[in-house]
């Protein structure tokens, strides 16, 4: 009786879940921009950071809407958001392994295995993996040394 009903959110708990999951995708969305300003991938890597960024918002509205309002009909459109974001996260994934920060493409490899993994933990992947990049981000270890 603890589990969350995600599907059909009825109690505290479920429509808890259910904001949370949604606030988690839509955080998505300014994490990559920020991730792909400190990787210095180059266009294309922007180009479908920003991409997925859109992903991440239309998946967290469209999820917000469905099940935290009820409204069944937006499911087509949080599962258009989410493929975005999956396909996205492995397309830049790739772009950032093949630029100079090579290390920066972890971030977007580990966040698809912990969606890949959700139902058995992944979220504790995902949180740790950004938890991390915001540590060096912060503390402004992501920076390069400048070459004379």
């Amino acid at each position: 009786m603890t589990d969350a009903d995600f599907w059909n959110a009825t109690t505290l708990l479920d429509y808890a879940s259910v904001s949370t999951y949604s606030l988690a995708v839509l955080l998505i969305a300014p994490a990559l921009l920020i991730l792909i300003r400190q990787a210095k991938s180059g266009r294309a890597a922007t180009l479908v950071a920003w991409v997925v960024a859109a992903g991440a918002i239309l998946a967290a509205v469209a999820n917000g809407i469905e099940d935290g309002l009820g409204y069944k009909e937006f499911g087509a459109q949080y599962v258009l958001g989410a493929s975005i974001v999956g396909l996205g996260l492995i397309a830049l994934a790739a772009l950032m392994a093949s630029g100079r920060r090579k290390i920066f493409a972890l971030v977007p490899t580990l966040t698809v295995a912990g969606l890949l993994a959700f139902s058995v933990g992944g979220g504790f992947l995902i949180a740790a993996t950004w938890a991390a990049l915001g540590v060096l981000v912060a503390t402004g270890r992501t920076e390069t040394v400048a070459t004379t």
